[in-house]
């Protein structure tokens, strides 16, 4: 299974993203749903608080599962950046989503593309 979804690059799409996994419920267990949902909201998160946007632009989110695993990749149109999964110094509580992503997703990266593309897997 695979399917991409544009989002608008807004708040309001965050709860948005989470819902869409719903596709991948029954496919999938429990677990690896709640830990999607969660890395979704980070990296959507991420994207909505960090890039400038100018009207009209989206987030695009693509998820493929097979029998092996579930990836999915969140695109926007920032300049990308260099991926650091360190704790926060300070008491922050900003700072933490490549973090959490380094500790639940089995592998993730930056995808070739326009823009940042971040993407990770979660076994099944």
């Amino acid at each position: 299974m695979r399917y991409a979804i544009s989002l608008p690059h807004d708040p309001g799409s965050i709860p948005v993203a989470r819902r869409e996994l719903r596709r991948l419920e029954g496919d999938i267990d429990d677990t690896t749903l709640r830990n999607a949902r969660l890395l979704v909201s980070e990296l959507v998160t991420n994207a909505v608080r960090h890039v400038p946007a100018d009207e009209g632009d989206e987030i695009e989110l693509v998820v493929d599962r097979d029998d092996r695993r579930v990836r999915i990749e969140v695109a926007d149109r920032g300049p990308g950046f260099v991926p650091s999964p360190r704790a926060p110094t300070n008491a922050s509580t900003s700072g933490w989503g490549l973090r959490i992503l380094d500790q639940v997703a089995q592998r993730w990266g930056l995808a070739e593309g326009p823009g940042a593309r971040v993407w990770f897997e979660l076994d099944t």
